[in-house]
């Protein structure tokens, strides 16, 4: 996901400044803070990234119960 992410984001000039896992409403997103070049000002995109975050999800081993 991240390679369409950062394709998005060369294809219109933006350069990255932060990115973070977030929330949505109720699906998981990644929170890219951006600048325009030539820019001092920056804005943020999401991009919604539940049906990857789902699938890898299904790929991990459930976690052993703790002890109390």
């Amino acid at each position: 996901m991240l390679a369409e992410e950062y394709f998005y984001l060369d294809t219109f000039g933006l350069e990255r400044v932060r990115q973070a896992l977030t929330s949505c409403g109720d699906v998981a997103c990644d929170a890219i803070e951006v600048r325009a070049a030539g820019s001092d000002s920056t804005f943020y995109l999401y991009f919604d990234v539940s049906r990857l975050m789902d699938a890898l999800r299904r790929q991990m081993p459930p976690e052993p119960e703790r002890k109390r």
